[in-house]
């Protein structure tokens, strides 16, 4: 037979979600947009095995998350083939519960992980020797970053999910793709 897993917590998940955008034109080449999204989850789990032992089962009772995303962006197409635009977003991603057997009860959850994403970026997309080009800048600011790490209650050797403070990430972004000749088109990225 095959062997035991050493671990069973299945996991019940619900979720409702709204979404909403609304787009206006300002000139013809000009857009502005906006979007939000609104999510309500309800994460219960049955605990049933840790490490080879009974475990918990639905003791910690369900965790509940709601969260909203707003996004915001400028579109300007100033010729044929052209776009360039801007955005800031609000990422997430919901917090959840560790199965691991004997954590203590603040690293038995964890909290949702959130970011703000600002970007600038230019593209362009034609028919002769260059057939798209692109760049974009960003700066992603992570919040309550979710990671896996060793547990610190005594005794408890597992790894869990864990939040950390947070991460900055700044870069740029660029790729193009040439066609050299009918049966050859490169591509660059970096």
């Amino acid at each position: 037979p095959p062997p035991a897993p050493s671990g069973s917590a299945p996991q019940d998940q619900r979720t409702l979600a709204l979404f909403a955008t609304a787009d206006f034109r300002l000139t013809e080449a000009l857009r502005l947009r906006g979007e939000a999204r609104s999510n309500w989850e309800r994460v219960e789990i049955d605990s049933r095995l840790s490490n080879f032992e009974p475990s918990f089962g639905k003791t910690l009772g369900a965790r509940t998350f709601h969260d909203i995303t707003p996004r915001f962006s400028l579109d300007w197409r100033p010729g044929s083939g052209w776009l360039v635009y801007t955005s800031y977003a609000r990422g997430s991603r919901s917090g959840g519960l560790n199965t691991a057997l004997g954590l203590r009860p603040e690293e038995q959850t964890f909290a949702p992980e959130t970011n703000w994403t600002a970007e600038i970026g230019a593209r362009y997309s034609g028919t002769g020797l260059v057939r798209g080009a692109q760049l974009t800048l960003y700066d992603i600011d992570w919040r309550n970053t979710q990671i896996l790490g060793l547990s610190t209650t005594p005794g408890v050797t597992a790894l869990i999910t864990r939040n950390t403070a947070g991460i900055r990430t700044r870069g740029v972004e660029a790729s193009a793709r040439l066609a050299l000749a009918r049966w050859l088109e490169v591509d660059f990225s970096g």
